[in-house]
């Protein structure tokens, strides 16, 4: 049935060169340039472990092309820090062409210097300079890239009608020996358009997901929920946060093993068929046909762009220190009261909390050297992102781990005066969602997790 379905959703162009080709395709990696690795299954994704499969994949298929569906940059909410280390990691995985999506189109100024080959085949010709070529060709493929005007600037891309299909068109009649690619970003309408008109071999999306979705566990379980639906072509979506590498053309014909599962394959006997020497019937390092290569640890490769990743933490250390002598300042009038001021008149609470992994968030962390990365101090401490909140270690040790005042709000007048009794605006029992969410926790349901830390007043 697996195989049945790869087909119905993978029809190859008609072409000869279409039949042949093969190619990789991921984006919306959306500041994703690591998995957070909070619950192993969401332990997926990276850009390590997509340049890992793209040169693996190379070393078996040479002329395998890579596509970008765009999305790469992180959202304006998370800052410019991973900005600058995806767009390297991108260039460097290498990929061949790469959609210029909406998050690149609202940090337009961030991509003066990269060597990303961004694509975007829609641009208005009154339209400003944007850093994206009109088309990439490749040795045996011409790609484009369509970000629908709503997207982007309805008065800087022109929208999908037939006069754009006609440029197209005639643009592609140049080159009749290649498999013609469109990287694509739009409603079902505009896709219905496209495919209609016959033009491309083959039309890989961007995924739908809002800008704001949290990175779950859905696609891996079905990769059905990738299908663009009432696409006659088949069209799939690249994985939300680049979980998986999407295969299309030959490449799902076969996969190239991971390093892992190599070494899991038991060496056959000499003369055995698979054995090394046994001729054309000799067993090669590949797995079943595949829609999706899923990145999980099994891809992981500490030589991968090594040097990248060591000045990514690097910055990141160095953001974490200069937010925190920021931060300091506010500790002087901070609202916070820490775990150990509520023991007195909270005793039986204080010990069941004390013996919960809530107690030891911190010491998690630490143990996976995160302990000054901000994005993972926000769920491990209190108050990371509030004024007067945790500000490192050294300097608020007090604050460190997931305590009471996480659920319960600032407690220091509290601790002054019992009578006062903040209000708070999430309710104590429905905070767990602010970091038990579907990356954080997948399996999170909020009745069986209150047990194993239910505690009396």
């Amino acid at each position: 049935m697996r195989l049945v379905f790869l087909f119905l959703i993978g029809i190859l162009g008609s072409t000869a060169e279409a039949a042949a080709f093969g190619y990789l395709a991921f984006g919306d990696v959306r500041g994703h340039l690591e998995p957070c690795g909070c619950d192993p299954a969401t332990d997926l994704g990276g850009m390590r472990r997509i340049a890992t499969v793209i040169q693996r994949e190379r070393l078996q298929d040479p002329g395998l092309a890579v596509f970008c569906t765009g999305n790469v940059v992180a959202p304006p909410r998370e800052g410019k820090l991973k900005t600058p280390f995806i767009l390297e990691a991108t260039a460097k995985a290498p990929v061949d062409a790469c959609l210029l999506g909406e998050l690149e189109w609202q940090s337009l100024g961030d991509l003066a210097q990269t060597k990303v080959p961004f694509v975007l085949s829609n641009l208005a010709p009154a339209a400003k300079a944007v850093p994206a070529h009109p088309f990439v060709e490749g040795p045996s493929f011409i790609a484009l890239g369509y970000l629908a005007p709503e997207r982007g600037d309805s008065k800087a891309l022109r929208p999908l009608n037939k006069a754009l299909l006609s440029t197209w068109k005639k643009l592609l009649a140049k080159h009749e020996n290649r498999a013609k690619i469109l990287l694509f970003s739009g409603n079902d309408k505009d896709l219905a358009a496209v495919e209609a008109a016959q033009l491309f071999d083959f039309v890989v999306s961007a995924n739908e997901a809002p800008l704001d979705a949290i990175v779950g566990t859905a696609e891996h379980e079905d990769e059905t929920k990738l299908d663009r639906k009432r696409s006659r072509l088949g069209t799939m979506m690249v994985p939300l946060g680049a979980q998986g590498v999407l295969r299309g053309g030959s490449a799902r014909g076969s996969e190239a093993k991971s390093i892992g599962e190599l070494f899991a394959t038991p060496t056959p006997a000499p003369g055995a068929l698979g054995a090394p020497g046994a001729g054309s019937g000799a067993k090669l390092p590949f797995a079943e046909a595949k829609l999706v290569t899923w990145l999980d640890r099994g891809y992981e490769s500490e030589a991968s762009l090594k040097d990248l990743y060591v000045r990514y933490a690097a910055a990141t250390k160095s953001a974490f220190a200069g937010a925190a002598a920021e931060r300091l300042k506010d500790l002087a009038q901070t609202p916070y009261a820490g775990a150990e001021a509520c023991v007195a008149c909270h005793a039986a609470a204080s010990a069941s909390w004390k013996a919960s992994k809530h107690a030891v968030a911190m010491q998690t962390l630490k143990a996976k050297e995160k302990h000054e990365d901000p994005e993972c101090v926000a769920c491990h401490a209190v108050g990371a992102k509030e004024k007067g909140g945790f500000v490192s270690l050294t300097a608020s040790p007090h604050l460190a781990d997931v305590q009471c005042e996480v659920c319960h709000g600032p407690r220091k007048d509290h601790v002054a005066n019992p009578t006062i009794k903040p209000k708070l605006a999430v309710a104590a029992r429905d905070a767990c969602a602010s970091c038990h969410n579907a990356q954080h926790s997948p399996a999170f349901v909020k009745d069986a997790y209150w047990k194993q830390i239910a505690h009396g007043k």
